[in-house]
């Protein structure tokens, strides 16, 4: 019987990886396998019939919760594979056998979340802020340390944007990584009733042609670009006229209100908040538009293909590429404004049938990936 011990800061029915150690900890002793999972926090989430090991760490400050966690986790691993246990670590640990990189590299996330600052100012300070953090050196320092460990024989990631990330950054080999995208509930997510009966409860006209955003952090997902492109388009008399942006995920949107009123678009965007029902917004909008600054993978981008809707994706999101696979849209420097406002119109002017085409190709492009079965990278141990 194969031993596998999991490693991860938190379990918790909030966040996605808080979520998944459980489901994987549950899949794999369904397999058979003798399963221990170590944490430092324990939140609100079923873990009946689990052996878990509850380590104490400090939660104040953030940098030495982050070197305490490293730390004591590095030495329980070591113990473990003693013990001839395969780790299994989520996110910033050291010394294990498998670790998966979900979030990609924090060099890249940086690099990337400036992006955000269109301001000279605004973004020497952000630099000046992020330099002077202790947690933010010691994350470089835990991951190169991680990234670079001889005996850890597999990387697991999400998209080949992720790959990129730790063979140019880190020189990992290419055969250590293997990727595995993430899977979600086609049960929710698919084309059925795709329709825009759902806009007569939003109190929106359903003769207007709608690109839909949605998350839950507009700035690192680029949604002040998307305000600029699209006043852009809006020059266009058709488009000013039909086309309509609907933003939902996040709830305090004051900052985006303001500068959509300050480019005169105040009356051609809806917010919505935080839903529980965005598959319905999915199945009535005609275009997905996801100008997102660094995504590692984008669940978004996954559900809205389910659904059956033609996306434009960013260039610096991880499933931008699945985006390209499925012929189901294309991909964007969202910075560049004068592309991004171009592709807008051009959606907007596409005929009917290359709209279901794309929109075909999505949906049936999804139900083949999740079809295909991720690799159990336990049995490339013996």
């Amino acid at each position: 019987m194969k031993k596998v011990l999991l490693v991860y800061k938190k379990l918790s029915n909030y966040g996605g990886t808080e979520r998944s150690i459980v489901y994987t900890a549950k899949e794999l002793i369904e397999k058979g396998y003798s399963v221990k999972i170590l944490a430092s926090q324990v939140d609100k989430i079923d873990t009946s019939n689990l052996d878990i090991k509850v380590i104490k760490v400090p939660h104040w400050p953030s940098w030495l919760k982050l070197a305490s966690f490293a730390i004591v986790s590095y030495i329980y691993i070591k113990k473990a594979q003693k013990d001839n246990y395969i780790s299994y670590c989520f996110g910033n640990s050291i010394g294990c056998d498998i670790l998966r990189v979900s979030g990609g590299t924090h060099k890249c996330y940086v690099k990337q979340a400036y992006l955000r600052h269109t301001n000279k100012l605004s973004l020497m300070l952000a630099k000046l802020k992020r330099n002077l953090s202790v947690y933010h050196w010691l994350l470089i320092y835990i991951q190169k340390k991680a990234f670079t460990y001889n005996n850890t024989k597999y990387f697991v990631v999400p998209s080949e944007y992720v790959k990129n990330q730790l063979i140019q950054g880190y020189n990992v080999d290419s055969s250590k990584i293997v990727i595995q995208y993430n899977k979600i509930d086609l049960k929710k997510f698919n084309p059925e009733n795709k329709n825009k009966v759902f806009l007569k409860t939003l109190n929106l006209n359903q003769d207007k042609f709608y690109f839909l955003y949605v998350s839950t952090n507009f700035w690192l997902k680029g949604f002040f670009y998307l305000l600029d492109a699209f006043k852009i388009a809006c020059k266009d008399k058709e488009f000013f006229a039909r086309a309509h942006l609907i933003a939902v995920g996040q709830d305090s949107v004051n900052k985006f209100k303001a500068k959509a009123k300050k480019l005169s678009i105040e009356n051609k965007i809806s917010f919505f908040g935080k839903r529980n029902d965005l598959e319905n917004f999915y199945k009535s909008s005609d275009c997905f538009v996801y100008p997102s600054l660094y995504d590692s993978a984008g669940f978004v981008i996954e559900e809205a293909l389910a659904c059956g809707l033609p996306v434009i994706a960013s260039k610096f999101a991880g499933y931008s590429e699945l985006v390209e696979k499925s012929k189901a849209g294309i991909v964007i420097d969202p910075t560049n404004l004068k592309e991004f406002s171009k592709v807008l119109l051009d959606f907007f002017y596409k005929k009917t049938d290359e709209l279901k085409l794309m929109s075909s190709n999505a949906s049936n492009f999804m139900v083949q990936l999740d079809k295909l079965e991720n690799e159990d990278i336990f049995d490339r141990f013996g």
